[in-house]
């Protein structure tokens, strides 16, 4: 089960309204008048966050619900539909040797034995047409070093 992120926009918006609204009040209430808006608006944020936590519970607990399907995702990416997080067969680059296609700062593309790979380096700029080396793969990212000369 994901939660979407739009659930957590409401929060957010009411914490700014509620604290540019007690700078505003600040200016024009008596200290003991601003004191009970702050106490107020605490009171207001706890209740507000109970209720967050008690819809959040609910949601968790019953996922099939009506009001679930408004908030949840419930599709699951699976493999077999051609959702896949990262190519395993770029393990297999490590220590193959390639040639830069274009100037990596610091991504580019590198020919590796005849096909066009997405690369980084470790920060490092590499100019065009210069013999790398893939060190280690991170997922989808290939990561190259300059040969030595």
């Amino acid at each position: 089960m994901i939660i979407h992120p739009v659930i957590l926009i409401p929060k957010l918006v009411v914490i700014i309204v509620l604290v540019f609204v007690l700078v505003w009040l600040h200016s024009i209430l008596t200290p003991a008048q601003w004191l009970l808006a702050l106490i107020a608006s605490i009171l207001f944020l706890g209740v507000f966050f109970l209720f967050m936590l008690w819809l959040l519970a609910r949601l968790a607990s019953k996922p099939g619900s009506r009001l679930a399907r408004g908030f949840v995702v419930a599709e699951t990416s699976k493999a077999s539909e051609g959702y896949v997080a990262a190519d395993p067969s770029k393990k297999s680059l490590v220590g193959k040797r390639g040639v830069t296609l274009c100037m990596m700062r610091p991504a580019g593309k590198v020919l590796i034995d005849g096909a066009r790979i997405d690369a980084v380096t470790d920060g490092e700029f590499i100019p065009k047409d210069c013999e790398v080396e893939v060190t280690h793969v991170e997922g989808n990212r290939v990561v190259v070093k300059p040969m030595e000369r």
